[in-house]
């Protein structure tokens, strides 16, 4: 699995994140970076759904 192989590990307790899970906070992340830095979000998400 890509995720293990990239040694990524869940706390104790906690299931391991799935690739959905990484590409959501990647995206919200950006998200909120363009949106501290005042870019134009509409413009911005185009480069986000390639």
């Amino acid at each position: 699995m890509l995720i293990a192989a990239a040694g990524i590990q869940a706390p104790p307790g906690r299931r391991d994140p799935r690739l959905h899970d990484l590409r959501h906070t990647f995206t919200v992340a950006t998200m909120l970076d363009w949106y501290r830095d005042g870019g134009s979000m509409q413009v911005q998400l185009q480069l986000l759904s390639t």
